[in-house]
């Protein structure tokens, strides 16, 4: 680096010694000013010399081409050389006396750096080739590349994939594409080269090659293509990868077309959705919940479940229009004349000596209202307190078992007795003509 002179005016300005490094402070002063100016300088200086060096040795390199070329073309040597191309020097031995015994072959190259290269269509292949530069793809194609790097071994060849960098898309070409513009599609992915090649004659290939070095390796890999059975073509020959290829329902189906019946039913629906013209497998007729009576809605069909609540209560709960099943009128206990009291409901079970006329029974009635109250001269006859349903609905009285419906509340009536009944629902009530 050339050095920029420095005066020595410092020292005159401090010649009687102010007690400060005026020197020093100066110099950095100046510094500043300097080294923005001087550094890009320097850097240009330096980059000139470089350019100077570099064209001294192109300069003496084509010197000694030039010698040596012109020594070929030496009458002094036994060969001569011959081209119609300027860009080629060919040379020939004239003078095959000249030549010598010697080693002529290259003997310190240990591997040469080649691209990998795949064509289309690959060895192997029938057709070999293609026709013309622009001819169709007989097929669709769907390719999947990879790059990547091959491990030679003494056994053989592995290829690994990179893991860092992104997929390549799959490609897809569809049969009648024209191989030029293959060429053009493949040849846009970074790490592979590709064009149409003329081997042989009327032959040609789709040449696809990548970097040189085993690090810049790459795998084509054939995908196959699914079509649908409606797609194929006739004298081609395809692999069933699936009897079906997707499930339709019985509507869509097209007359003459195959079909494999996957199953008869489409899915569960309600019977509001059926629709006219279709056939139906009732998979259940009800909803298996329950509910009570009050909650049924007009227009709709239900099955009954069980008409009684099960529950058994006195006579003296019956409310006004429910219905009832009889299950006992009798208490079962039994009561002895003397203890009859007038109001209430019996049936005698054993006459004995007692004069049941006096207590308002006729003899032939199956139940009375006793009209008086028994005391001791009443005899030895029993009884058993009963409920007359008669008076708890608008018919006659009803036995064990029987049922009715209720038009009065049996709160508003008096003795109604012991009877013990079951609340049921008469689903006649429900519907007209159909059970």
């Amino acid at each position: 680096m050339t050095e920029l002179p420095s005066n020595d005016y410092i020292s005159q300005i401090n010649q009687n010694g102010s007690g400060l490094n005026i020197p020093q402070i100066v110099n950095a002063i100046v510094d500043a000013e300097i080294t923005p100016v001087r550094a890009p300088v320097v850097k240009q200086q330096e980059q000139v010399e470089a350019s100077i060096s570099g064209m001294a040795e192109l300069k003496a390199s084509a010197e000694l081409t030039n010698q040596n070329i012109a020594n070929l073309k030496s009458t002094d040597v036994s060969i001569e050389t011959r081209s119609s191309d300027t860009d080629v020097l060919t040379v020939a031995v004239t003078d095959q006396s000249e030549l010598q015994v010697g080693v002529s072959k290259i003997t310190a190259i240990s591997q040469l750096a080649q691209a990998h290269s795949h064509s289309i269509p690959a060895v192997g292949s029938n057709p070999a080739a293609f026709g013309s530069a622009d001819a169709g793809l007989p097929e669709d194609y769907r390719l999947k590349i990879r790059l990547g790097t091959y491990n030679l071994t003494a056994g053989g060849q592995t290829f690994t994939p990179n893991g860092t960098d992104p997929d390549i898309p799959i490609i897809q070409f569809s049969a009648g594409e024209s191989i030029t513009a293959v060429a053009v599609k493949l040849d846009q992915i970074e790490g592979i080269n590709a064009k149409v090649v003329n081997t042989t004659g009327s032959n040609y290939k789709i040449m696809i090659t990548g970097e040189t070095g085993l690090d810049n390796a790459f795998e084509i890999q054939t995908l196959p293509i699914t079509i649908a059975a409606s797609d194929m073509v006739n004298n081609s020959v395809y692999k069933v990868n699936s009897p079906t290829s997707y499930t339709i329902p019985a509507s869509n189906m097209v007359l003459g077309d195959w079909y494999e019946i996957v199953d008869v039913d489409s899915y569960a629906q309600d019977a509001d959705d059926i629709v006219p013209g279709r056939e139906y497998k009732i998979v259940n007729t009800h909803n298996n919940a329950q509910a009570d009576a009050t909650s049924m809605v007009a227009g709709r069909w239900y099955k009954i479940v069980n008409t009684d609540s099960n529950a058994q209560s006195n006579a003296t709960a019956i409310q006004d229009n429910a219905y009832y099943r009889v299950v006992s009128a009798d208490s079962n206990v039994t009561t002895t004349a003397p203890n009859i009291e007038v109001g209430k409901y019996y049936r005698v079970t054993n006459v004995g000596d007692t004069v049941w006329a006096n207590f308002g029974w006729n003899g032939s009635d199956a139940i009375f209202r006793a009209t008086s109250t028994g005391d001791a001269l009443s005899g030895t006859g029993i009884a058993v307190e009963t409920t007359d349903f008669s008076r708890l609905n608008a018919g006659g009285n009803i036995g064990v078992g029987g049922t009715f419906k209720a038009n009065v509340n049996a709160a508003s009536i008096a003795d109604v007795g012991p009877g013990r009944v079951i609340q049921y629902t008469d689903f006649s009530d429900y519907y007209s003509s159909i059970n």
